[in-house]
């Protein structure tokens, strides 16, 4: 990429921001950000005055479910549910959380998936009850898969749940759709 991707520019936002943004205008009742170390103070920096916790990642070249291990342990023991939103889909819209929470609520048991021209997407939904038997070994693809049964997939109108920023070439479109003029 060339550069941290939570640092990458959305006109004077960055990637981490909008996610941050996204959370917390969504209704995240609490906001664990999990970085690894080289990142930590800037993205302190960043999430200042906001009501997020930043924790680190003491193995920074491991897996995504090391991160989430992280983030899980630093929740309060009352949570009753996970979003796992990464930060290369930083385009998700607020509404798009506030509505996976609301069906959530509904029906705390079930794992959520959005989805956007049927193509899954994310940011991830899951109860902690599932969360709480992670296995040490396990992905958290691994873990959706165990409980296949207790998934729900959403279609959402929010392309954002598809924009993932693993390329320049990624970003750079991802970019272009963020700047885009309203109603175009």
């Amino acid at each position: 990429m060339g550069s941290p991707k939570p640092l990458l520019d959305f006109q004077g936002k960055t990637a981490v921001t909008l996610c941050l943004e996204a959370m917390l205008s969504g209704g995240a009742g609490q906001v664990v950000l999990v970085t690894h170390p080289g990142l930590r103070l800037c993205l302190e920096a960043l999430a200042k005055g906001l009501p997020v916790r930043v924790e680190t990642n003491p193995k920074p070249n491991s897996a995504m479910a090391d991160s989430l291990r992280v983030g899980i342990k630093a929740l309060k023991a009352d949570t009753e549910g996970v979003l796992v939103h990464l930060v290369d889909h930083p385009l998700v819209k607020p509404q798009t959380i506030q509505t996976m929470a609301g069906v959530f609520c509904q029906n705390a048991s079930q794992i959520i998936i959005p989805m956007f021209q049927e193509k899954k997407g994310h940011p991830v939904l899951l109860p902690m009850k599932y969360l709480g038997a992670f296995r040490p070994e396990e992905t958290l693809k691994c873990l959706i898969k165990r409980f296949a049964k207790h998934v729900r997939f959403m279609e959402l109108n929010d392309q954002g749940v598809l924009q993932d920023l693993d390329t320049r070439e990624a970003y750079l479109g991802a970019k272009k759709a963020f700047e885009r003029p309203k109603g175009e």
